[in-house]
């Protein structure tokens, strides 16, 4: 049942101190949630923390207004009397301040006036970056219901970047917190990753772990929970998704490669994503046709119609290869496009390069500086194909009859198994020749 009690009325002040960035510009921004009121808030600033662009006051002042509290020197000398501005327009043309009823400027301190439904904008803030500046909140009589406490938020932006805030919140005394909905926000931005531009059309599968499934290893598995296509912005957006479960975003196209971002998200939880996709080139591995593998799941995991494969092989439609078979198996170059998390040390020991000199020298570089500003990073010793559902590391190993443990999955994703990887990821398996190599180490 809902909380009866009469709201209160609360009048009071919040001070809170603000220092310059030393950027370029310093913004303000004061925002109510008492948005169906009439009240005016007032904000209290030391003498000329804002700009002030009268025309005779900059010739005055040689055109370079000072940063408080250099400027209290302006206080006795230009506004004594107080100078008043009223309505938008003055007071933008004046101040550039965006939202106030009313700025009064006077010999100590600076006055500005808005009303709590409105958002104030104080751009182009005068203020220090080694002596701070007080500021104030003062708030008249204000109604405050059980269910809703007045909140202020007072943001500071440096070059349009927020850089720091403080938040003013009253409370009604029968107030009582509510428990966060068990549901999380989601919304992904898929990108192209030389580009840097949107890219729609874009499936994105989300998969949330099952520990009640089946694998080849014991229980626990990833089951497709959603399938969304990115829109003309290339993004999807899901704003009420059961938390607390692990959960894979994969992004899924033919010919086209992204790291997988696995999390778990908390109850309230904005999760924003942005994932890069990279092309991928064609190519060929030699391989003797696998006893356990049917046509349609190695085409799968190739990325190519069955029909393509066949004719490529100069074979009949749909007959099944005979296992031992030579067959050439499509597939996709190796190459690898650094993520923001990557080093090349990091990179050189996940493909079995060992350091950043081993990636340079497969690439055909002396020094690992050289990797610096390539647009891909090739790996000449693997190839890269497509995981399908219920696929296993070790079911690449076997299809190209290489070691077990020798194929990996490409990007730094958490796998609940390692062995295990997600439906749509990029896998990449070495030669036969690189994967003896591989044998004696532990990657």
């Amino acid at each position: 049942m809902a909380n009866s009690a009469a709201p209160i009325v609360w009048k009071g002040e919040y001070y809170f101190q603000l220092s310059g960035s030393g950027l370029h510009e310093d913004t303000l921004k004061i925002k109510s949630n008492s948005r169906q009121q009439e009240e005016l808030l007032r904000l209290v600033l030391p003498t000329l923390c804002i700009t002030y662009a009268d025309a005779k006051f900059q010739d005055d002042i040689g055109g370079e207004q000072e940063n408080y509290p250099a400027s209290r020197v302006y206080g006795p000398a230009y506004f004594d009397p107080p100078v008043e501005l009223l309505g938008d327009e003055e007071i933008e043309k004046f101040t550039y301040i965006r939202g106030a009823h009313r700025v009064w400027i006077g010999p100590d301190k600076t006055l500005i006036d808005f009303y709590s439904w409105q958002d104030l904008v104080i751009p182009r803030l005068r203020i220090s970056q080694k002596k701070p500046a007080e500021g104030g909140i003062e708030v008249p009589d204000t109604p405050i219901e059980v269910d809703q406490p007045l909140n202020i938020t007072i943001k500071q932006y440096a070059d349009g970047r927020h850089v720091g805030g403080v938040r003013m919140e009253k409370r009604h005394p029968a107030w009582k917190e509510v428990p966060p909905k068990e549901r999380y926000s989601l919304w992904v931005r898929v990108i192209d990753g030389f580009t840097l531009r949107p890219v729609p059309e874009m499936i994105v599968d989300i998969f949330h772990w099952d520990p009640k499934m089946r694998n080849p290893y014991g229980r626990g598995g990833f089951c497709l929970s959603d399938r969304r296509y990115t829109d003309g912005d290339g993004c999807i957006e899901i704003p009420d998704r059961p938390s607390g479960q692990l959960e894979a975003y994969v992004v899924r196209r033919a010919g086209s490669r992204a790291v997988v971002r696995c999390l778990r998200p908390l109850a309230g939880q904005n999760v924003r994503l942005h994932m890069r996709v990279w092309p991928m080139k064609q190519d060929t591995v030699r391989i003797k046709w696998p006893t356990s593998d049917h046509l349609d799941i190695v085409a799968q995991r190739a990325g190519q119609p069955i029909e393509e494969m066949l004719a490529f092989n100069r074979l009949k439609s749909y007959v099944e290869p005979k296992p031992g078979m030579n067959f050439n198996l499509p597939c996709y170059v190796a190459t690898y496009h650094m993520e923001p998390w990557d080093t090349f040390d990091r990179v050189a020991d996940a493909f079995g390069y060992e350091d950043a000199e081993g990636l340079a020298a497969a690439n055909g570089l002396r020094d690992p500086e050289d990797l610096n500003g390539l647009p891909e990073i090739k790996l000449p010793d693997w190839h890269f194909f497509y995981a399908q559902e219920h696929d296993t590391l070790e079911k690449f190993d076997e299809m190209l009859g290489l070691p077990k443990g020798s194929s990996i999955t490409v990007g730094r994703a958490y796998h609940p198994d390692p062995r295990l990887p997600y439906p749509g990821e990029v896998v990449a398996a070495p030669t036969p020749l690189f994967a003896e190599r591989l044998k004696s180490k532990v990657r």
